[in-house]
């Protein structure tokens, strides 16, 4: 029930940041938001946190890393850790509330004690003088907490009211500018600090939230990204691969006061070396065995010995490259038209479909011509020996009912999207 409602509550908040200004006032947000999570209580007469040092360690550099407990209400505690820069020790520092993602070992991850290192965000911000605290969500780290005790009217609710306590720590810290206070966070982090600014926006002190996510399109500066998502080969063949048409740069948002013909800056990246193909390709190849490990279509066992296979069976590639001036270039085959038609084409083509009848007069066999680029190298069960004269095209030959089971397994499942846009390209970018 907890992560339904989390997803409700996404798509709440997500409605109203696109909302028109008129409908993004403070409490038209949270009055939404409550809809589907469930009312705030009071925060009058609150308890006091009663904060406990549990363990203190001083790091590189001066840094102050406080293992701490404090009360989020009369019958709960929180543990978490509190990172105090050496510069805190100078005058009132901005803050930072780090919300961890899931994760067994909850507020550890942000504090640099386990996880991913691009997630160590209490560490790392801490370094850079801010004062950081990352507690535990509920039911992770050492939070233990009961999902089914009905106490709350929803675990997205539960884990605000945690944050919001967090920030009152945050706050009440002699070391913190309690105006400047933020909140970060990473996939249910990332939500999380979205539902914890909304109820926080018209408290005495105002919350800033940044959710961290691993698409281009959630950071400034903007990529453009065609995806699509391709079930069949050239030859009537189930072949579930991507294509994707991507600019080589990211688009910088307009300055402040820029006026509306204004075109925005394009930053060109780097070239694409086969290191990064090796090094993307594999990050593929162990992503999708481990989801298939997590989805039960693979045991361990067989999943240990795909890992360890030479030819793990994917590939990237990254050799077509439309310059600017080869947008409209005589050469059709060379242009963007012909690239996005290419990754827009439908499973087979009808001009190349013809069947062959028997003496009965009744269909026979259905022939598909493929593609010319394929005459040399397509052969195989169930595919007719093709000529082998230059520029010959092969042919796939198969039985009427052959034809329709092959049929069948290329229609894409229902109301999912073969095209998909990102970033500048997306119908809703602003």
């Amino acid at each position: 029930m907890p992560d339904k409602t989390i997803r409700l509550g996404t798509l709440v908040i997500l409605g109203m940041l696109v909302a028109p200004a008129g409908a993004r006032e403070p409490r038209s947000v949270q009055a939404a938001v409550e809809q589907v999570m469930g009312p705030l209580p009071s925060r009058e007469d609150l308890p006091p946190l009663a904060v406990e040092t549990l363990e203190e360690t001083v790091l590189g550099g001066g840094l102050v890393r406080r293992k701490v407990r404090y009360a989020t209400e009369t019958a709960d505690t929180v543990s978490a850790w509190l990172f105090l820069p050496p510069e805190a020790a100078q005058g009132r520092r901005p803050a930072v509330l780090c919300l961890h993602q899931t994760t067994a070992i909850g507020k550890d991850e942000p504090a640099g004690l386990g996880g991913l290192p691009n997630l160590h965000s209490a560490l790392e911000l801490a370094r850079r003088g801010f004062v950081t605290l990352a507690p535990d969500y509920p039911s992770f780290g050492e939070h233990a907490y009961d999902f089914s005790s009905r106490t709350w009217q929803s675990g997205s609710l539960k884990a605000v009211w945690d944050n919001m306590r967090g920030v009152d720590l945050l706050a009440d810290l002699s070391q913190v500018d309690p105006d400047r206070i933020g909140c970060i966070g990473h996939s249910l982090g990332g939500h999380n600090a979205i539902f914890t600014a909304v109820f926080r926006a018209d408290s005495d002190h105002g919350l800033r939230c940044h959710r961290c996510c691993r698409h281009a399109e959630c950071f400034p500066p903007e990529a453009r990204r065609h995806l699509t998502r391709h079930r069949f080969g050239s030859a009537l063949n189930h072949h579930v691969h991507l294509h994707a048409c991507v600019t080589d740069g990211v688009f910088m948002p307009l300055a402040d006061g820029a006026g509306g013909d204004t075109p925005p800056a394009f930053l060109t990246a780097r070239p694409i070396t086969q290191a990064d193909l090796a090094a993307l390709t594999e990050r593929v190849r162990r992503r999708v065995i481990r989801w298939f490990r997590l989805a039960g279509l693979l045991d361990a066992a067989a999943a240990t010995d795909m890992l360890a296979w030479e030819n793990s069976g994917f590939s990237v590639d990254a050799s077509v490259r439309i310059a600017l001036i080869d947008r409209d270039v005589p050469s059709y085959f060379q242009s963007l038209e012909h690239l996005l038609r290419y990754c827009a084409r439908p499973p087979f083509a009808l001009e190349r479909l013809s069947v062959r009848r028997g003496a009965d007069g009744r269909i026979a066999k259905v022939r598909y011509l493929l593609p010319r680029h394929k005459a040399a190298n397509w052969v195989g069960p169930g595919r007719g020996r093709k000529s082998t004269r230059p520029g010959a095209n092969g042919v796939v030959e198969l039985s009427p009912v052959e034809f329709l089971d092959r049929l069948a397994n290329l229609v894409p499942p229902p109301r999912k999207h073969r095209h998909r846009y990102h970033g500048v390209f997306a119908p809703n970018h602003k």
